[in-house]
């Protein structure tokens, strides 16, 4: 059994918060104006398009990378939620084991046991 990686799933977690937050960016920028400002609006179209499309990017690979690379070592069909933090114990919805990180070895743990 290959522990899952810590590195993935804090890359998933990062590409779910840019994702929305590119997405809620777009939704601040107005579709019209009114006046006499063409070039400016016209930039903020292309910035506003800009944002939703690389919002939607980093949403859909987030949930690809999550799919393909945060599955349960053991049974394979369920999926690892992605947390940030070690520590947590966090179980497969489908065959009930624990799901286990590649976290590396914390120092500071070593000390508290001693």
């Amino acid at each position: 059994m290959k522990p899952l990686s810590r590195a993935f799933a804090r890359l998933v977690l990062l590409f779910f918060a840019l994702g929305i937050f590119f997405l809620a960016v777009n939704e601040l920028i107005p579709y019209r104006t009114l006046g006499d400002r063409y070039r400016v609006m016209d930039t903020a179209y292309w910035i506003k398009n800009t944002l939703r499309i690389t919002g939607i990017v980093l949403l859909v690979n987030g949930g690809i990378q999550w799919v393909r690379n945060l599955r349960c070592p053991y049974c394979g069909r369920g999926y690892a939620m992605p947390w940030w933090r070690k520590g947590e114990k966090h179980f497969c919805d489908r065959c009930g084991r624990e799901i286990v990180f590649d976290d590396p070895e914390d120092p500071t743990e070593k000390r508290k046991g001693e």
